[in-house]
């Protein structure tokens, strides 16, 4: 795969989860920062229902692909498009091209 400037048409903010000691207690806190903002290509992969505790969700993957960048795990999330997606796959293409990142859209 060759990657071409004019695929990579969206930009995403890849962002990773740090643990601070947020409150007066020492209770830690969550809070997401800024990993990297790139250009990408958003591929939707697949949109499926699933029956969990007799409830229907929806269930969105998507393929995100950018250029190379070293760091990129699967604890991570990427906003894009006013909506967060947990990554659940990174993989490196032709030895350092580029990251294909999958990832599932948050439920609100």
């Amino acid at each position: 795969m060759t990657m071409k400037a004019g695929e990579l048409d969206r930009r995403i903010t890849i962002q990773q989860n740090t643990v601070s000691a947020g409150s007066e207690y020492g209770e830690p806190q969550d809070s997401w920062t800024t990993f990297a903002t790139v250009w990408a290509d958003v591929v939707p992969m697949v949109g499926r229902e699933l029956a969990q505790a007799q409830q229907i969700s929806g269930e969105v993957t998507t393929k995100f692909i950018i250029r190379w960048l070293s760091g990129v795990q699967d604890n991570m999330r990427i906003s894009y498009n006013s909506q967060y997606y947990d990554i659940f796959r990174v993989h490196e293409l032709n030895r350092r091209e580029g990251v294909e990142i999958w990832a599932r859209a948050r439920q609100s």
